[in-house]
């Protein structure tokens, strides 16, 4: 290839990187805004649906101080797919400020064997009170800088056979569910990042990796520099992490103390590595137990 086909490439290529950023948009919502203005910083909408609305891959949709009563849920809004995590969509509460829903509900599953119909789309800065999250049939999400606390059931829920590739870092999770099959994370899919997590105050694991939902491999999981504590503990049983359905699941830089029990390894898992974390004072089991088949 000449040298001059190399300079156009590149200049061919670089004109399509700054194009899609070009075009890339933000826009806002208030409670008190209006759905009939442009959904600008200035002019913005008043609801989450007519926001959305507008979205397309590489757009930013910030959502400004206030409680929305209800929450994001793909039963209401046809919520677009990015392309990459560089040019994902991106819903969030606006920085500095506290932006409170009820639930995060991503369910595309139509038939069993559904196709991800959602892609590369990030949440960010909320506050999750009372509903939960919950991601089904998607792919590439990541839930980042939010609190979930107060849900009847377990705190966020990934499952579905598409399902796969789902990030939830810096979160706060606590106080969710109602019994021992409540728990903080109930993750039941491949390509998991569980990372820089607080979770406590769970009716049952702060962490759990098992796949109930759809008998597949939760291969690939990878948990770090967590806190899981405090689960649990007016009810005899679990309350710490329970590893389980997978291959290669790494957890490690983890605190993991005041739980019923530790970080039991059990079934169905291969190549697994628990590594560099501090265990203690978990009342009723070991500190690490393996177990199952």
């Amino acid at each position: 290839m000449s040298r001059l086909m190399n300079v156009l490439l590149g200049s061919v290529l670089s004109w399509i990187l700054l194009t899609s950023s070009a075009f890339a948009a933000t826009y806002y919502v208030a409670t008190n805004g209006s759905d009939s203005n442009s959904c600008s910083q200035s002019n913005p909408c008043q609801t989450i649906a007519k926001g959305i609305s507008l979205l397309q891959a590489g757009d930013t949709l910030y959502l400004r101080q206030g409680n929305y009563g209800q929450g994001i849920r793909t039963q209401f809004f046809n919520i677009p797919s990015g392309s990459s995590w560089s040019n994902s969509v991106t819903i969030a509460g606006y920085p500095g400020e506290t932006v409170t829903l009820q639930y995060i509900d991503l369910n595309t599953i139509s038939v069993i064997d559904a196709a991800p119909t959602i892609a590369y789309v990030i949440f960010d800065n909320f506050i999750v009170d009372g509903g939960g999250v919950f991601f089904a049939g998607v792919t590439h999400l990541r839930l980042q800088n939010s609190e979930v606390k107060n849900t009847p059931l377990s705190g966020i829920s990934t499952w579905g056979y598409q399902t796969a590739d789902v990030q939830l870092i810096n979160l706060k999770v606590h106080n969710n569910g109602n019994g021992d099959h409540d728990h903080g994370m109930y993750l039941d899919s491949p390509n998991l990042l569980v990372e820089g997590c607080d979770i406590y105050g769970n009716s049952g694991y702060g962490i759990q990796l098992y796949n109930g939902y759809t008998g597949r491999g939760i291969d690939n999981a990878v948990i770090r520099k967590n806190r899981i504590h405090d689960n649990q503990l007016s009810v005899h049983g679990a309350g710490g992490v329970t590893l389980n359905h997978g291959i290669n699941i790494q957890f490690y830089n983890n605190l993991v103390y005041n739980n019923p029990t530790g970080v039991d390894i059990s079934y169905g898992v291969s190549n697994a590595q628990v590594l560099n974390n501090t265990i203690y004072n978990n009342q009723l089991g070991s500190g690490v137990s393996l177990g199952g088949q």
